[in-house]
């Protein structure tokens, strides 16, 4: 990450519960980036709808390069927030201004049936978190965003 200009940049940092990698986190911030913390396998209750809802809005107002999806809940989780605060429009329109990712094609389809255009997803017989990581920073690199992966 050293070779990448991460200032003024938000970078999404994989965590596992109860592991914060300061040490990752130390660098991010030390290149002058905000780094904002991702549970891929943690799924925010019901009681955070808010906290899904900020996601929808950042995406809508171009705050995001990408986004990467693991699993169909987590499709359907930004859907159902989405219909219950009448928002699918703006949700929509953040999927159409960034680039989306998908673990593989369950999640892709998941995605399609939104209406929403899967931009990557692993190699065939690859799908898993490493490769989705790997085609996501090719693609943000090949399009100048590498700093915001």
């Amino acid at each position: 990450m050293r070779r990448h200009d991460l200032s003024g940049r938000s970078v999404g940092v994989q965590l596992n519960p109860g592991n914060p990698n300061r040490r990752l986190v130390d660098f991010i911030e030390a290149a002058g980036a905000v780094p904002y913390p991702v549970l891929p396998y943690v799924y925010v209750s019901e009681a955070d709808d808010a906290r899904v809802l900020a996601i929808i809005n950042d995406m809508a107002a171009g705050q995001f390069d990408a986004i990467a999806f693991t699993s169909a809940p987590q499709v359907r989780r930004l859907r159902d927030v989405a219909r219950a605060t009448g928002r699918d429009a703006d949700l929509l329109q953040g999927f159409r201004r960034i680039v989306v990712a998908a673990v593989g094609p369950i999640v892709a389809s998941e995605l399609e049936a939104l209406g929403v255009q899967v931009n990557i997803t692993p190699p065939r017989g690859t799908f898993f978190m490493k490769p989705l990581v790997r085609e996501l920073a090719a693609a943000l690199t090949k399009e100048g965003k590498a700093g915001a992966a």
